[in-house]
């Protein structure tokens, strides 16, 4: 019977059974495993807008919920960075990206 039941959880596609290069929306601490930023860095950047995210709650009136990282903008970041010193990298720049964006 528990083999049985192991069997079918296997066969079920959740998203931590998809490799993350090849989804398009990471959870926090999928995108700081990464290892590129820690997690002040990652949250000034969603921020200012530099990277693009999305909460998702229950609904409207939900206090909490699940924060997910677009995957695309942060590797664009990290294109438009290539060479940037990360000590002089001006994260607080909102400039950016408009705010409305994340």
């Amino acid at each position: 019977m528990k083999n049985e039941k192991n069997k079918s959880n296997e066969s079920l596609t959740s998203p931590s059974s998809i490799s993350i290069q090849n989804r398009e929306w990471w959870t926090v601490n999928e995108t700081l495993k990464q290892g590129w930023f820690g997690r002040t860095t990652l949250y000034k950047l969603l921020n200012n807008g530099s990277i693009k995210s999305r909460l998702i709650r229950s609904d409207q009136y939900a206090i909490t919920g699940k924060r997910l990282i677009h995957a695309p903008s942060v590797l664009a970041f990290i294109e438009r960075s290539e060479g940037m010193d990360a000590h002089k990298a001006d994260f607080d720049n909102t400039n950016l990206h408009e705010q409305g964006d994340r």
